[in-house]
């Protein structure tokens, strides 16, 4: 997708007045590089300028095929949506400004050297649970969504957290099978 594809996808998913996504947490996401951001620096496929959107957009996706053909039943409506696309904002975070300022990109072979973690929030999906919650209320099922959208791989959950939380609230089950299928089967492309 193009910058103006993504943005016009943001503006698509998340209507002025129809969600928590108010305009204002559009221009926070730009502002934060949401829409060109890279998700990685050390898979070739998901390397490249936008690419963190790509994999949020195809990850919502797939949880809204999910929830629709398996009829599952979320606390709000607009859930899908938010818990795919973002759950891997802690990702932002994770690029120096000073090589924005010195021109270095996502194509830039030595750019993974560079990439930091300044956060002292230890798991990572929790700094995106954090960042959003300086935006708008979560629901404590879009939490352990998010907090879980890795399964047990995030570096601060216990060994059986994971099934704990799918007992609790079984959407973190499709949510990691929902970002799982994107980074395995749609990352670099567009869902049909």
């Amino acid at each position: 997708m193009t910058y103006e594809e993504r943005l016009a996808a943001l503006e698509h998913m998340f209507p002025v007045g129809t969600t928590r996504v108010t305009q204002d947490v559009k221009e926070w996401l730009i502002g934060k590089g949401f829409l060109s951001a890279p998700y990685s620096f050390s898979k070739a496929s998901v390397r490249y300028e936008g690419s963190l959107f790509d994999h949020a957009f195809n990850t919502a996706t797939a949880l809204q095929v999910i929830t629709a053909n398996s009829g599952l039943q979320w606390e709000r409506p607009e859930s899908p949506l938010i818990v795919g696309m973002f759950a891997e904002l802690y990702r932002l975070d994770w690029y120096d400004d000073a090589d924005t300022k010195a021109g270095v990109t996502a194509d830039t072979k030595h750019f993974c050297s560079r990439v930091k973690n300044a956060s002292p929030i230890r798991g990572w999906t929790d700094k995106s649970i954090m960042m959003l919650s300086t935006q708008f209320r979560l629901t404590e099922e879009e939490v352990y969504c998010i907090l879980f959208s890795q399964g047990d791989l995030d570096n601060d959950n216990a060994p059986g957290d994971f099934l704990d939380a799918v007992k609790k609230y079984p959407n973190v089950l499709f949510t990691y099978t929902a970002s799982t299928y994107a980074s395995c089967c749609l990352d670099g492309e567009i869902p049909a």
